[in-house]
């Protein structure tokens, strides 16, 4: 998650997957121009690369999700607007509710060709509750980088939490 805004009055984080999103558009276009350009040179074969195209198409429709965070002192809310190309919901909390922002992490391991293992630390940021409820994660997914610590670190000074 990024900074958008940051004043008094309101916070706005914001999470593009801009690299998945842009990856998936050329593994469509590079499988459809392939499938393509086999049709039109009669090979059946092209059929697969077309389906290959839908498939990544499908993909692109479900994981690439853009989520936005408004804090408002305005209005006292946060809220949380996420985005598909299929659909797109709205939810909002009491800003009263918030007692902090924090990492959620884990352990992500990469298996390499050489069969060692590289384990790699994920964070995705998470608002804690003043009554005790679950911690509500602001996006589905772990990133690895400074952003997600950046994010809390903006979140709880906009907030006004000590650490």
């Amino acid at each position: 998650m990024k900074i958008a805004l940051n004043t008094p009055e309101k916070l706005i984080l914001d999470d593009r997957p801009w690299f998945l999103g842009g990856c998936l558009v050329v593994l469509i276009l590079l499988f459809a121009g392939f499938g393509l350009n086999a049709l039109l040179a009669g090979r059946m074969g092209g059929l697969l690369g077309l389906v290959g195209a839908a498939l990544w198409a499908v993909a692109l429709v479900v994981f690439v999700r853009r989520t936005t965070i408004s804090l408002d002192r305005q209005t006292g809310q946060m809220t949380r607007d996420v985005s598909s190309l299929r659909a797109k919901s709205s939810q909002d909390w009491p800003l009263a509710d918030i007692r902090r922002a924090e990492l959620d992490s884990k352990l992500s391991r990469n298996s390499r060709g050489s069969g060692r293992s590289r384990y790699t630390q994920m964070h995705r940021v998470v608002v804690q509750w003043n009554d005790g409820r679950a911690p509500l994660p602001l996006t589905e997914v772990y990133i690895s980088g400074p952003n997600p610590a950046v994010a809390v670190d903006t979140l709880n000074r906009w907030l006004g939490v000590t650490t």
